[in-house]
């Protein structure tokens, strides 16, 4: 059922709209890959995890939304991580708005809508906001519990002006193997699971799936045209595999493994 407030009403699309979600998504300013059906129907095929979108309309145009993860269990609705997920997040159509503050006001005001509808539908919420979020106070308001986690963000510069971001350490290395590897296009998945899942295991880890899942995850995605695997090279041994995503405005770098023999 459609919840209304002030000519507002928040709703879950229908699969016929999943489409319009996605190009909603590549338009907004907060838009990521992860917050895509394109994403979500790879998780949902190789883990067989549901998801839905919660769309708040203003009359017919779209305002705001979460592709989220539901979940029951033992009677209790619950919005949960999915997995190989790394974050999930309101996704706000583009505003008109001058001022930043009247563009904080306008978000906070979509936030508390569709916050309300997830407490009214769900008895616990869990997921990790996107590093673009710089404001989570409508969630605070809203009784939720924040902690912080961390990730590395780059901006995609020319080779020689990002080596000057670089350690002296991590240049001088750079400086003496320059030449002596070859970094060229994985088509082997199931190679690239075993570099990730030896690299896990060498730090007494396991990955966060399984290795089965893995080959499976990156089977999918290697018919993807927003992914892309790489490796290195020495010689005709290959060292280490990379996973690498990308959306109209980041790459994302989701998995990386070193073989065991080259460490």
């Amino acid at each position: 059922m459609a919840e209304k407030q002030k000519n507002y009403a928040v709703r879950l699309l229908t699969q016929a709209e999943h489409a319009d979600w996605d190009s909603f998504v590549s338009k907004s300013e907060n838009g990521s890959l992860f917050f895509t059906v394109h994403w979500a129907s790879v998780v949902q095929r190789v883990f067989n995890r549901e998801f839905k979108i919660l769309a708040l309309f203003k009359e017919s145009e779209l305002q705001a939304g979460l592709l989220f993860w539901p979940k029951s269990f033992l009677g209790w609705q619950l919005i949960t991580r999915a997995p190989v997920t790394p974050y999930q997040d309101f996704v706000f159509k583009k505003s008109s708005k001058e001022k930043p503050s009247s563009r904080s006001a306008e978000q906070h005001e979509l936030s508390s809508m569709l916050i309300k509808r997830l407490q009214d539908d769900f008895s616990h919420i869990d997921f990790v906001s996107s590093p673009d979020k710089s404001d989570i106070r409508p969630f605070i308001w809203n009784k939720f519990n924040s902690l912080p986690k961390y990730t590395y963000r780059f901006k995609l510069l020319p080779f020689e002006e990002l080596k000057t971001q670089f350690s002296q350490s991590l240049r001088r290395k750079i400086k003496k193997y320059a030449g002596s590897f070859i970094v060229d296009k994985l088509s082997d998945t199931d190679l690239m699971a075993e570099l990730t899942a030896q690299s896990y295991r060498r730090h007494g880890i396991e990955p966060p799936v399984s290795q089965a899942q893995l080959e499976k995850l990156f089977s999918a995605l290697s018919k993807e045209d927003w992914a892309r695997f790489y490796c290195l090279k020495k010689d005709d041994s290959i060292m280490a595999g990379l996973l690498l995503l990308e959306d109209e405005t980041h790459l994302y770098s989701l998995f990386a493994g070193v073989g065991s023999a080259f460490r």
